[in-house]
């Protein structure tokens, strides 16, 4: 998504300056380099931390201020900055995001459609943000920043609703395995001992 974003921008800042594609080019580089590194630190702190919905709604309002950077904001090296902190965003929730599925169900079947899923979801999300940027007439990409603001308030309010609901489920794990113990199958066993990430 970064990369799909950077290039409209970077040449919409850079138009009518001494800067040539080249340059535009290399001006692209940092703001990558800053969501590898966040999403280094931020893969280790959600395997340590396990507050995975905390992580995916922060990242996604660090993308909004960088979203609304780029609509309110006319300077040039403003409006790079906020490159900057829309990467910071993404690293922030993308590591989190991609493997919260792949930790959340003990049956393998299961995790692997989700695991499928959430591929396929970033893939049509790849797909739409190569045209959200080439809408004609549109010189300040008013509707690409607006779809992906709304999309990051969103990502935000549903990791909040999906952290409450895992967070539930986890507390009806605990009282059921707190009654009596029963005979029961070894999956039935493994489902009644799992605790899901939130």
């Amino acid at each position: 998504m970064i990369n799909y974003l950077q290039d409209p921008i970077l040449q919409e800042i850079f138009t009518g300056t001494a800067a040539n594609a080249l340059t535009t080019q290399l001006l692209s580089a940092p703001p990558a380099a800053v969501t590898f590194l966040v999403i280094l630190l931020c893969g280790f702190l959600a395997d340590r931390g396990n507050k995975r919905a905390v992580m995916v709604s922060s990242g996604a309002g660090i993308m909004v201020l960088g979203y609304t950077m780029l609509m309110l904001l006319r300077d040039r090296w403003a409006c790079y900055a906020a490159l900057f902190i829309i990467a910071a965003g993404i690293g922030v929730e993308a590591p989190v995001g991609v493997s919260w599925s792949a930790i959340n169900y003990p049956d393998l079947t299961v995790r692997a459609v989700a695991v499928a899923l959430v591929n396929m979801m970033g893939n049509f999300g790849n797909v739409i943000a190569s045209f959200i940027y080439t809408v004609p007439g549109d010189t300040n990409h008013t509707f690409g920043h607006t779809f992906n603001l709304i999309s990051a308030l969103g990502t935000a309010f549903f990791a909040v609703f999906i952290g409450l609901l895992l967070r539930r489920q986890n507390r009806r794990l605990e009282q059921a395995s707190s009654f009596s113990y029963v005979e029961k199958s070894d999956m039935q066993q493994r489902q009644r001992q799992f605790r899901v990430y939130y």
